[in-house]
């Protein structure tokens, strides 16, 4: 500050000076001085504005005033400045009541979804408070602030306050207490009263804010002030406590010019300005492109629920580092709050891997004759700014301030309204938290705060705070800050906050020390953590075998294993010897063709022995092998062989071309000739160095990329496997992998190393799970590679018969998965069904084709059973002499938890692509931690994890992985883009109803042209693979700002099916199940091979299918054999073998879930209050042949949408079907949910007819007259629903329809019509509709609308029948109650409806997930232990 003092300063600069020096508090402020030089900071420029617009009568933006940082400067721009009308607060006229303000609201509604937003503070005072001294001064400061007498409710259908009279205030009290002398004592005394005094507020009832005073005994007083935040804020708290001290001092009270209300009403009035609609065009294009929502690593998924526990982690930054970031924020011209918004927005972008960042900060601007106000003027204001690489610090620290800046200007603004318009606009739902998932919240910088008032580390929260973290930032009296980090700790542990904190410790000294580099420049790297990465997590280089090549190795245990079984396929069968034979009898065959060293050789045969022979004889010849699928288009065979230079092509056909160069380049491996030669060894022609083989893969540039790998390379990825994971001489590998994806590799190459052998699946069978167990059984298998996809399909093929399937899985010992990312379910579900009977482990095994098959490893069962089930499957820790970096943008090493590029380096990384150097420069690099070495850019987004392992989340470009295969939607754009009659195409992954992932193909026609004809082209051009499945004209593209394609606003097409004319129905019981499935499926043509999932089926459909079975056919097939068995061939054949003997006798109408044994009896399982009987499915499969189980979903009508149903009614007709299936008792009947109180009530009507219950479970359900306060709600509360849905409803019709309904039933159901009517999708109807309702409805249903408004009414329609139902009687049966470990349901509150107690079994989980592993099996052995003996 410089203290100087101007000559004649005008009337502007005069005037400027008295608000500057009344903001800043300072009276010493010359014309001259800079703002933020002399204490200004954000906050103080807020308030500056506001006082100079009021002042000046003129509009000034925050901006202006960053611009003009002295008064000298803002003088001259209001000299130039032209007047300009500018509204402002003025007193409110007394009336009854207020209306809210937007914060108030937004409380206001959370209440009623019983969120809880009162706030504690508890301060010691040195001295002895007077009690009745302290509740003077508080009736005095009742009286002064109008807030602290005001109620929140409804009236003429919206949300107002109602101030009351000062006369309340002389009715104040306090909660006065005495702790005891003891020490020992007082802290659990001080904890009664906190929960004395923390008794939930009834919004519409005084007071919502409660004082206590504790008398310590010679250490003073305890203070506690406990409030409903609908009423305070921060800053309230500080004034309160301002007043208090004015008071016991005697010293006048600050001014009140304003109350909350009058900027409440100015606020209302807002809403109907220009201004306001100029607010709304800011934030509606801020936002109007795609979503920068944060994707941060997490430790957990997301739960989207209502509540969650938020822990706390405080980091301290030192006085020195504090007095820095002042000097750098001075320098910048910025404030340190800013200075440390840029720091925190950085180290978010680099935890992200995203250069769009969006942040909430909190905001308390309060306006001229508010500052001494009590009030809720909180509000968080997201900002966005981009955080980029190349970007120099001091140029971002400025796009930073003025995306802050501009924020705040349009601050006042409605930001949940914003997030509902932009989640219809973008089709996503609020669950999502679109604008913001983290916030940042600066504590009145520069203004000193104690540490008491932030949260310690062991107070956790339960909150229903919707952000991942909230930040807020702490400038202490001692000089030093503190970062305190509220993280969400379902999704978080303690030790990555930790860690993050630390990290932004990291990022804040080096932008100290160097604040001119660029954002790429800056590491978040501590020594230790680099020194761990790169010397613990990868380790030192390992012994590999003498240096050899693969076929070396091959004819020493050909030697050595001459006459053990080597390799089968079917019926045929080759020793080492005969192998090793045949091998050198068509190498010399390739060595007359000129196959050498560096030489390629094609391959194009099916899986068989002559193919293990090809490959073999290759090697021998010294050459390389380029594998080929025989359905390959003749088009990419072509270019194959060219661009690898093969000079011979292996088949066992004749060839397609019948040209003399044909002739010349292909050998035929079937002919006699070529075994009469010599069938000794040759003499070695290549070395570890030379090629072993060139695969290809997708390629963006619309041809495929040739892979050159040597043979070291694939030695070393065999040897690590033999050590990891002994192979002995009993061991039998199954190879099923197309050879010419790298994963068969192993599999064709890994067995011999120490005498195993290798069984060649039959080719076809590899998507077939039977043909698969059926092999594994017959040549006992050991060794087995699935993609994730196909592994969880195989796994749920055997779990229905898994007791039977048990032996012939016996000899498996360890299952590798790679390709595509591995499921936790999948790992759940292979450890309890496969590792947990025979031992055999499930391995995850990652890596790129460019780096020899796979680099890393995972073993899923190694804890299994003595840990809880991991929720995400890492990738694993580096192989044998592979190196394994996560790095930044500029390939800077990212710490532990930060997401980064996968590099690979190491022995495993192949030469390059072939006839590419300049995709092989960028993508095969130097090491610079490993100087010789070359590194590998894989392009995936990984982050290491704290035990050493890696955890993949997902690809940084456009290629991606499908089935297992992993593709460059480029190379089908451009395929597709060769076409003249094509303007434009985009490829996309989409996900089915049926949670089936979709290769999508979108293009704009510029001629006409059909799907059909494109599918036709495109599988001439592509490999099979590569064909889209479904193919979809759109009028165009949908582009980002960026001008990319913007996939996800892509939609999912309908699957066409694609079926071979040998794939239709054949046979009469075919035909009529493509019928009913065609029908059911509303698709014109099926094939018999055809999976009905990959068609539309959902556990809606296949309930269906099976029914419309029964009911047209006479036939009973149980759901979950069409589960297992989801095509027209299998379906039959299951028909015909099983059930043409056992035709359904009786018209029963219900589902049969599962058949059991012979002499199992009758389980009914009534639907819960979705209508759907979906959730039973998992616990039947674990129930075995105990019960045959029934199910009986809900009646479901088209037409009668507003009827009225009743349990009662409901139960008698479930009862008339139940009796049709079993004539008399004793009856065994469950539900869940609504469920359990049907099967009640059936179980009462059974009882009246004189007839007996034995077995009745009431799983997770709640008791009748649990909500009878419903029948009869507060008129108030169907006023204030009736307003909210009114702004859903714009038709004046649909709004007379809703005056005359008085019910929260009639309400809801008026609304799902109109929605329903106005074709709406569940996105809009989930911003008015319960939560619960919305998680109850199937998640098939989302997907068709008429589906979806069918459960709406049926939800709504059991839920009323709910309400209403009051049983006549008590029940005899013994009841099993089985409740979820997270759920409020007592056994006591059902004891009241039954003559004998109720039996409680506990099942961990909450409501939903008792049915899902590991909560189902153990609800299955209480069925199991309650089930009624039977003779």
């Amino acid at each position: 500050m410089n203290g100087t003092t101007q000559t004649k300063p005008d009337d502007v600069e005069e005037r400027l000076k008295a608000i500057w020096t009344d903001v800043l508090q300072r009276s010493d402020v010359g014309i001259h001085d800079n703002f933020f030089a002399i204490g200004g900071h954000s906050l103080k420029a807020l308030e500056l504005e506001v006082r100079i617009g009021v002042e000046f009568d003129l509009e000034i933006s925050l901006e202006n005033i960053f611009q003009n940082l002295t008064i000298s400067e803002l003088a001259e721009y209001i000299r130039r400045s032209q007047d300009d009308a500018r509204s402002f607060i003025k007193p409110a006229p007394d009336r009854p009541y207020y209306p809210v303000s937007w914060t108030q609201k937004k409380m206001f509604f959370a209440y009623f979804d019983g969120l809880d937003n009162a706030v504690i503070d508890l301060r010691r005072v040195p001295q002895e408070i007077e009690p009745y001294e302290l509740e003077r001064a508080f009736s005095y400061i009742i009286k002064r602030h109008k807030l602290l007498r005001t109620t929140v409710g409804i009236k003429d259908d919206a949300v107002v306050q109602f101030v009351h009279d000062e006369a309340v205030a002389d009715s104040f009290r306090l909660h006065d207490w005495e702790a005891p002398e003891e020490q020992a004592l007082q802290e659990e005394f001080i904890r009664q009263c906190v929960v004395e005094i923390s008794q939930p507020y009834t919004l519409d009832q005084l007071p919502l804010f409660r004082v206590g005073l504790v008398r310590l005994p010679q250490e003073g007083s305890l203070l506690i002030l406990h409030f409903h935040h609908i009423i305070f804020d921060a800053t309230s708290l500080q004034l309160v406590y301002h007043e208090l001290a004015c008071i016991s001092q005697g010293r006048l009270l600050p001014q009140l010019h304003l109350q909350y209300v009058d900027y409440c009403v100015w606020q209302n009035e807002l809403e109907k300005s220009e201004a306001h609609r100029e607010k709304k065009a800011f934030w509606l294009d801020l936002f109007g492109d795609e979503l920068p929502v944060l994707n941060l690593p997490l430790d957990r998924p997301r739960s989207h629920g209502l509540i969650s526990t938020y822990g706390h982690k405080n980091f301290f930054l030192s006085e020195q580092t504090a007095k820095a970031i002042q000097t750098a924020a001075k320098q910048y011209q910025v404030t340190p709050g800013i200075f440390l918004t840029a720091i925190y927005g950085l180290l978010l972008a680099n935890y992200c891997g995203q250069t769009d960042i969006t942040i909430g900060m909190l905001s308390s601007r309060r306006y001229s004759g508010l500052e001494n106000s009590i009030g809720v003027f909180i509000r968080t204001v997201p900002i966005r700014f981009q955080a980029a690489a190349e970007q120099a610090f001091p140029d971002y620290l400025q796009q930073v301030k003025h995306s802050l800046i501009r924020s705040l200007e349009h601050q006042e603004y409605d930001i949940d309204e914003l997030e509902e318009t932009i989640c219809r606009q973008h089709g996503v739902s609020r669950t999502e938290h679109p604008l913001y998932r983290v916030s940042l919240n600066i504590h009145t910088e520069m203004e000193s705060v104690t540490e008491s008032i932030i949260g310690g580390e062991q107070d956790t929260l339960q909150s229903g705070n919707a952000q991942d973290i909230a930040c807020g930032v702490y400038f202490l009296d001692s000089g030093a800050i503190c970062l305190n980090m509220e993280y969400n700790m379902e999704l978080f542990e303690p030790a990555t906050i930790q860690r993050m904190g630390e990290h932004f410790s990291v990022l804040l000294e080096a932008v100290l020390v160097q604040p001119e580099r660029k954002l790429g420049a800056y590491s978040l790297l501590t020594e230790a953590e680099r020194q761990q990465i790169l010397h613990f997590f990868n380790k030192e280089t390992a012994d590999l075998p003498a240096e050899q090549t693969l076929q070396a190795i091959f004819e020493q245990r050909a030697e050595q294993y001459a006459d053990k079984l080597a390799v089968s396929c079917a019926e045929h069968a080759l020793t080492y010897r005969e192998l090793n034979q045949k091998a050198n009898q068509l190498a010399r065959a390739l060595v007359d063709r000129g196959v050498g060293p560096g030489v390629t050789a094609g391959v194009m045969l099916e899986r068989s022995v002559d193919m293990m022979v090809a490959l073999l004889a290759v090697w021998k010849a010294g050459g390389a092998y380029v594998p080929i699928s025989p359905d390959d288009p003749p088009e990419r065979v072509t270019f194959l062989l060219a661009d690898s230079q093969a000079k011979v092509v292996l088949v066992d056909r004749d060839a397609r071309d019948s040209s003399p160069q044909a002739k010349s380049l292909y050998l035929n491996v079937k002919e006699p000739a070529i075994y009469s030669r010599d069938d000794a060894n040759l003499a070695p022609r290549s070395g570890p160095a030379d090629l072993a083989y060139i695969m290809y893969t997708s390629g963006s540039t619309g041809q495929p990329k040739g892979v050159m790998i040597e043979h070291r390379s694939v030695l070393n990825r065999i040897a690590w496997m033999h050590k990891q994971f002994p192979i002995t001489a009993d061991d039998c590998t199954l190879q099923k992998t197309p050879f010419t994806f790298d994963v068969s590799v192993w599999e064709l190459f890994g067995w011999y190393f120490h005498g195993a052998r290798v069984c060649f699946l039959a080719p076809g069978m590899e998507r077939d799970p039977e043909a698969i167990l059926a092999t594994i059984a017959r040549e006992r298998i050991t060794l087995l590679h699935f993609v994730p996809s196909m592994l969880s399909s195989f796994l749920s093929y055997v779990e229905p018969r898994m007791e039977q399937e048990a032996a012939r899985l016996v000899s498996l010992r360890f299952l590798f998965a790679s390709g595509e990312a591995l499921l936790p379910s999948t790992v759940n579900s292979f450890n309890r069904m496969i590792h947990a009977r025979n031992g055999a482990r499930l391995i995850n095994l990652y890596g790129p084709t460019e780096t020899t098959v796979e680099v890393s490893w995972f073993d899923c069962s190694e804890d299994y059973g003595e840990k809880p089930a991991r929720t995400t499957i890492p990738i694993g820790k580096p192989i044998d002499n592979i190196r394994l970096y996560v790095v930044d943008q500029t390939d800077s090493l990212q710490p532990i938890g930060v997401a980064g590029e996968l590099l690979i380096s190491g022995i495993g990384v192949g030469r390059g692509y072939v006839n590419q150097p300049a995709i092989t420069a960028q993508k095969f690099v130097d090491d610079p931690w490993s100087p010789g070495s070359k590194m590998y850019r894989s392009g995936d987004f990984v982050r290491w994890m704290p035990d050493g392992n890696i955890e993949y989340l997902g690809r940084m470009d456009e290629q991606v992985k499908i089935r297992g295969v992993r593709i460059e939607l480029g190379e089908i754009e451009n395929a597709l883009l060769e076409l003249p009659e094509v303007e434009a195409a985009a490829a996309a992954i989409k996900t089915s109803e049926a949670d089936e992932k979709l290769l999508c193909l979108y293009y704009v026609p510029r001629d006409k042209v059909e799907p059909d004809e494109l599918k036709r082209y495109l599988g001439k051009r592509l490999p099979r693979f590569l064909v889209p499945d479904a193919i979809m004209a759109v009028k165009e593209i949908p582009l980002t700002a960026s001008g990319k394609a913007n996939r996800k606003l892509l939609p999912t097409p309908a699957v066409a099916v694609d079926f071979r004319a040998d794939e239709l129905p054949v046979s009469e019981l075919e035909k009529k199940l493509a019928a009913i499935c065609q029908k059911v499926l509303h698709i014109e043509q099926l094939g018999v091979r055809t999976n009905l999932f990959s068609v539309g089926a959902n556990s809606l459909k296949i309930i269906l299918i099976a029914a419309q079975i029964r009911r047209e056919m006479n036939m009973d097939i149980p759901v979950s054999d069409v589960y297992t068995k989801p095509t027209i061939a299998e379906i039959a054949a299951y028909l015909q073998a099983e059930a043409l003997s056992a035709a359904a006798g009786d018209d029963h109408d219900l589902v049969l879930i599962n058949k059991g044994s012979a002499e199992a009896p009758p389980l009914f399982l009534i639907h819960d209050i979705s209508g759907s009987i979906d959730a039973y499915f998992e616990l039947v499969h674990h129930l075995g042949d105990r019960f045959t189980c029934y199910g009986i979903p809900a009646e479901r009508s088209d037409g009668e949408r507003s009827r009225e149903i009743t349990i009662e009614a409901l139960a008698t007709s479930y009862l008339e079907k139940i009796k049709k299936v079993q004539g008399e008792g004793p009856y065994n009947m469950a539900g869940w949910s609504l469920g359990g109180l049907l099967a009640f009530e059936i179980t009462r009507q059974l009882e009246a007819d004189g007839d007996e219950v034995e077995m009745l479970v009431l799983i997770d359900s709640s008791p009748p007259l649990l909500h009878q306060h419903l029948q009869h709600p507060d008129p108030a509360v169907v006023a204030s629903f009736r307003q909210q849905m009114a702004q859903m409803v714009t038709a004046a019709e649909w709004i007379a329809r809703l005056e005359q309904e008085t019910t929260l039933y009639g309400l809801y159901k008026q609304v799902a019509q109109y929605m329903e009517h106005h074709h709406l999708t569940y996105e809009a109807l989930e911003a008015v509709l319960p939560k619960e309702m919305m998680q109850a409805i199937p998640a098939y249903a989302y997907g068709e609308r008429t589906d979806f408004y069918r459960y709406v009414h049926l939800f709504l329609d059991l839920q009323h029948a709910y309400v209403h139902y009051q049983p006549p009687r008590k029940v005899f049966a013994q009841a099993h109650l089985v409740r979820a470990q997270k759920s409020a349901i007592a056994e006591d509150k059902w004891n009241g409806f039954f003559y004998r107690p109720v039996s409680r079994h506990e099942v961990a989980g909450d409501h939903y997930s008792i049915f899902k592993e590991p909560a189902v099996r153990e609800m299955a052995s209480i069925f199991a232990a309650i089930a009624p003996e039977r003779g």
